[in-house]
């Protein structure tokens, strides 16, 4: 059997809570976001994405996803322990 790769079209959105974060650089969220693959067990994601601080940045370019979490300070860590809570909900 082949390995068909990655189908984003497979990947089915169950819950989301943004966490908003403003920071002296900018302004960011926390994203906790619970996928379901194809139908398969329910899983857990945390991302981050940052303004983007190019005044001239097209619409669909606003914001700037990074690849994971980098560190955080007491209070996004509070907001981000209640996000995990109601996403846990979901599991299951």
């Amino acid at each position: 059997m082949a390995n068909e790769g990655y189908d984003k079209s497979k990947d089915v959105q169950l819950f989301k809570d943004s966490i908003n974060v403003h920071k002296a650089k900018g302004e960011r969220f926390l994203n906790v976001v619970v996928y379901s693959y194809d139908g398969g067990v329910p899983k857990i994601r945390i991302g981050v994405a940052n303004k983007n601080t190019d005044p001239n940045a097209p619409t669909n370019k606003k914001w700037v996803n990074q690849k994971g979490l980098s560190s955080i300070d007491k209070e996004e860590a509070k907001a981000l322990i209640k996000a995990l809570e109601k996403a846990l909900v979901k599991l299951g």
